[in-house]
């Protein structure tokens, strides 16, 4: 299902609207003690480099990222998402994955008669933003983040397209991502032969 996300995209070339995470690796045993380091750092200037970068209206949701031996766990917070039908979830290229989705305020039911000025509701009927369904309606405290959220995972060895399971329950979603078999390196060594070209 197609889904408009309302993101920005400027006359010259910027990078994707949304944040990309690069997994690291641990297996086969690795240890990278300054690895979260250098992603932290890269996210702190990443608007310094990039002035004209994120769309700032993109959220990005927290995620954790787990992995094993075969394959990478990826749980992503998404507080008032309660369906599937909301999410898209798409392969950009090979090693990367990513999630979009939308959140918006459950509507809320006012009666005609709590409307303090019902020629003020009436002239603003189709007023837009956030209680723009309803001029009765105050915000009076904004702290949820509301509107598109998205975010990319790539990941450093090759995945597995085709048994991607994701699950959203409580707004949380999990996805398992598996990884694909990789030949050895290494292989044995063999000699190989010359042949003798006669002149």
């Amino acid at each position: 299902m197609a889904h408009d996300y309302g993101y920005f995209y400027p006359p010259y070339y910027v990078p994707e609207p949304w944040r990309t995470t690069y997994v690291q690796q641990h297996y086969p045993e690795r240890h990278y003690p300054l690895e979260h380091f250098r992603h932290g750092l890269a996210n702190a200037v990443s608007p310094l480099v990039h002035p004209f970068g994120h769309d700032p209206r993109v959220h990005s949701p927290l995620a954790d990222i787990r992995e094993t031996k075969d394959a990478y766990y990826i749980e992503i917070e998404l507080p008032g998402v309660d369906s599937k039908d909301n999410l898209e979830i798409k392969w950009t290229s090979g090693r990367t994955l990513l999630m979009q989705t939308k959140v918006t305020r459950p509507k809320i039911e006012v009666a005609a008669g709590d409307a303090s000025d019902k020629k003020d509701q009436d002239k603003n009927e189709d007023s837009k933003g956030d209680a723009g369904e309803n001029k009765a309606i105050a915000l009076t405290l904004h702290e949820r983040r509301i509107g598109p959220f998205a975010r990319a995972f790539s990941f450093p060895t090759k995945v597995n397209h085709e048994n991607l399971e994701a699950i959203l329950r409580a707004g949380l979603l999990r996805i398992k991502v598996m990884k694909k078999e990789v030949e050895d390196v290494h292989p044995d060594h063999k000699n190989v032969e010359v042949t003798h070209a006669d002149a």
